[in-house]
């Protein structure tokens, strides 16, 4: 049983508080005569242990069932402050409409839009979400058509080249008129031999009409496209375009064997220009023109053919760029010594044979440039060394 508190002098009970906990200080001389003292000096029978709450509330409080602080009211006394009014979060709005816009604007804005909502709990988390779902979205297809762009632009032969297609029956397809060649085959080509000399034609295009040969891809030899005779060099032709960086490359690397071997005799070396990337040049048809100019000098400076070719293979301009103009490709005639060939290219002279040895090529089965072939086979795939060097094996 715990201790019981020390009588005072006056023989009444003093807690060692001072007061009952929970209750109102009284004055002593209004304690109730139940607590006074009894004989003995004993403590009364019922006394409250010290530090533990009357069982009932002393007569005169009004407390009610529950304690209250004595201290604070159970409610503010001036009301409840007023609900904050719920707005639209800013950035939220603004990452919705940049989202159509901007993509990249309407992800960054639509995050900082999440984060400031999280914060302060305001109203615009579905445009937000709508801001970045949307931006991400538009985000990936300009990456996907970005990459697209560049795998169709950079891949190698016809992938990359886009080569016309051909279509005999079109009206523009048709040129107007013809301008006899003395020097460049009815299939657009002009031959070198041994120690480079101009091997004149065999079939010009007085002899052929190219508009009668077949429509449909068919022997390659219809345009004089073959193997060469037992003991005879062995025929090589290459189809390019003066816009194409393949073909550039493949004449920069490996031109110069293939001219030492033709003038060793071992080969004969035809080119064939054409107009195979017009698409690409915004209008200006600049491979077609190119490949004008390019007979133009052969027909009156053959001599100065391999210069011209390897001057505007090194000059090209690139792929859907503003294309130069016809000057301009007079101007580099007359820089390696070929002269004058502005007439040529002014009256179209030479677009009967461009135009033609184009679609004829394509009409034929050739499906990327550069176009190589050798004693009729084509180079398709692996090291062309490796390929030259079977063909001219087989050869022997």
């Amino acid at each position: 049983m715990g201790e019981h508190p020390i009588q005072s002098s006056d023989n009444s009970a003093a807690p060692e508080g001072g007061q009952q906990p929970g209750n109102q200080p009284q004055p002593e001389n209004q304690q109730p005569e139940q607590f006074a003292a009894q004989p003995g000096g004993l403590p009364p029978p019922f006394a409250q242990p010290p530090f533990y709450p009357p069982p009932f509330a002393q007569p005169g409080d009004q407390q009610g069932p529950y304690p209250q602080s004595p201290h604070s009211q159970p409610y503010p006394p001036y009301g409840a402050p007023a609900l904050k009014q719920d707005t639209t979060n800013t950035m939220a709005i603004v990452a919705f409409v940049l989202s159509f816009v901007v993509n990249l604007a309407g992800v960054i804005t639509g995050h900082i839009a999440l984060g400031q909502i999280k914060r302060t709990g305001e109203k615009g988390r579905g445009f937000a979400l709508a801001g970045v779902i949307i931006g991400y979205v538009s985000l990936a297809a300009s990456v996907a058509a970005a990459i697209i762009l560049v795998v169709v632009l950079a891949a190698g032969g016809l992938a990359a080249s886009g080569v016309t297609s051909y279509d005999p029956d079109a009206e523009s397809a048709r040129p107007n008129g013809t301008v006899e060649q003395v020097n460049t085959n009815a299939y657009g080509g002009i031959t070198f031999g041994r120690d480079g000399v101009l091997i004149p034609p065999t079939v010009l295009t007085a002899d052929v009409d190219i508009w009668d040969l077949p429509k449909e891809p068919a022997s390659l030899a219809d345009i004089g496209i073959k193997a060469s005779a037992s003991g005879e060099p062995v025929q090589v032709v290459v189809y390019l375009d003066f816009m194409c960086p393949d073909c550039a490359d493949f004449e920069e690397e490996y031109g110069p064997s293939l001219r030492a071997l033709g003038d060793q005799g071992g080969v004969t070396l035809e080119y064939r220009p054409g107009g195979f990337l017009d698409e690409y040049s915004d209008g200006a048809d600049y491979s077609s023109r190119a490949a004008e100019a390019a007979a133009c000098v052969a027909n009156t400076a053959p001599e100065d053919y391999k210069r011209f070719i390897d001057t505007l293979l090194a000059n090209q301009p690139a792929i859907d760029s503003m294309m130069p103009d016809t000057n301009y490709l007079v101007e580099l005639a007359n820089a390696v010594g070929a002269g004058d060939i502005d007439d040529c290219l002014a009256g179209m002279d030479m677009f009967d044979l461009v135009s033609g040895a184009t679609l004829l090529a394509v009409g034929h089965g050739l499906t990327g440039i550069p176009g190589v072939f050798m004693d009729g086979k084509q180079w398709m795939d692996g090291p062309f060394p490796d390929f030259a060097q079977g063909v001219l094996d087989a050869k022997q």
